[in-house]
């Protein structure tokens, strides 16, 4: 057995903001949609700011 369950607890109340995950190959496609958004907002000369709320 994991401890999944209890960690993903742990996370959600820790008060840290993260972008959780369930598997690497959803973290990666997460990773390239946000460094496109950056690239994008570069090459218009814009700055982008992130925030997740809590």
């Amino acid at each position: 057995g994991t401890n999944v369950d209890d960690a993903k607890v742990i996370v959600a109340t820790s008060g840290l903001k993260i972008l959780a995950c369930d598997t690497l190959d959803e973290a990666a496609r997460l990773v390239v949609k946000l460094s496109d958004i950056v690239g994008l907002a570069k090459s218009a000369k814009l700055d982008v700011n992130f925030e997740i709320p809590l």
